[in-house]
């Protein structure tokens, strides 16, 4: 019996209701189209979602509408090229432990892992949404590329505490330059 290939919806579905299953079903996919595609979609429907209604609370001053929206098209391309740096730093971290891991994989993991974040931005739920999205991460991991999840749950973090590291230093070395 052939399994018929996975539309959107379902994936969609399947990341909230199933996850486990989903990333089963879709470790096969030998690219990024898919995940790139569903982030982006989902990006611009959460993006103008967002815009509308922000829109609409300050539809009297123009240059607020103008600064949103420049945010607005900063946030979606910086997302984009997020996807990529989080992944292959998750991917380097993964190679350190196990052999014969694909990039595409790891990407896929991460990419349909942000999906709820973004659907949930438009209403703000701030880090649950977040966790929810590590959790994802944990999950595909695990059944992705066969590890345990003490393993998937440090490569999934370690990201983020490089990033939260680079960004404390960044802010300390500002603060010292006007001291």
């Amino acid at each position: 019996m052939e399994s018929k290939e996975l539309t959107m919806l379902d994936k969609f579905g399947m990341i909230f209701s199933d996850p486990k299953n989903f990333f089963n079903k879709t470790k096969t996919e030998k690219n990024i189209g898919g995940s790139l595609l569903m982030y982006v979609v989902v990006s611009i429907v959460a993006g103008l979602a967002s815009f509308f209604s922000y829109s609409m609370i300050m539809y009297k001053s123009n240059m607020l509408f103008g600064i949103l929206s420049g945010f607005t098209f900063s946030f979606f391309i910086f997302g984009i090229i997020f996807t990529f740096i989080y992944s292959g730093i998750m991917h380097i971290l993964l190679s350190f432990t196990k052999k014969d891991v694909h990039y595409v994989d790891t990407y896929n993991i991460f990419t349909y892992s942000l999906i709820p974040a973004i659907v949930f931005s438009v209403i703000p739920l701030g880090f649950i949404t977040i966790i929810y999205s590590l959790v994802l991460m944990v999950i595909g991991m695990s059944e992705v590329h066969g590890i345990s999840n003490g393993r998937a749950s440090f490569i999934v973090l370690m990201p983020v505490v490089i990033f939260v590291t680079f960004i404390i230093l960044i802010v300390l070395s500002l603060i010292m330059m006007f001291i």
